[in-house]
């Protein structure tokens, strides 16, 4: 097998963004971390799928091959990697899946505050309603005051 520089990133394969960015996004940054997956393990990888059959036909052309075995990957000095990288891959599935929960529950938050601001929106209303009818109740009173008087005036003078 020729050596190569395991360290180069996947881009110099030539895939382009709709290839790389899941290998990315899978933590696949070189062609080191590339190498040890199988056809099926890159089929798995979200937003990759069908494509990952070009990414073996590149492998190819450098006269690699994808799935690399434990022997193969010591000879280019790898299988440390790979371990890590799996490791990683797990840590970062445990993550996203604590992601998934928080998302939900900060979902359920937003919608609370949402409600809490429309609740709060009422309450101001009813308090400015509130103030509306003791302003109007004060002027009835006043009213009724200054006719109590009047009618107690004209009884007077009868």
């Amino acid at each position: 097998m020729e050596k190569l520089d395991m360290h180069k990133p996947i881009e110099m394969l030539e895939l382009g963004n709709q290839i790389c960015n899941p290998l990315k996004k899978a933590g696949i940054y070189t062609i080191g971390q590339l190498l040890p997956y199988t056809l099926d393990d890159l089929l798995m990888i979200r937003n990759l799928g069908g494509r990952a059959i070009k990414i073996e036909d590149a492998v190819n052309k450098l006269g690699m091959h994808l799935g690399i075995s434990e022997e193969e990957a010591l000879e280019l000095g790898i299988s440390e990697e790979r371990e890590n990288h799996l490791h990683n891959k797990e840590e970062i599935a445990k993550i996203e899946e604590e992601i998934s929960a928080v998302s939900g529950e900060i979902e359920s938050v937003v919608k609370l505050n949402y409600e809490k601001s429309l609740i709060l929106q009422e309450l101001q209303n009813l308090i400015q309603e509130k103030q509306t009818l003791e302003a109007q109740g004060e002027l009835l009173n006043e009213e009724i005051y200054e006719t109590n008087d009047l009618i107690s005036k004209s009884s007077k003078h009868r």
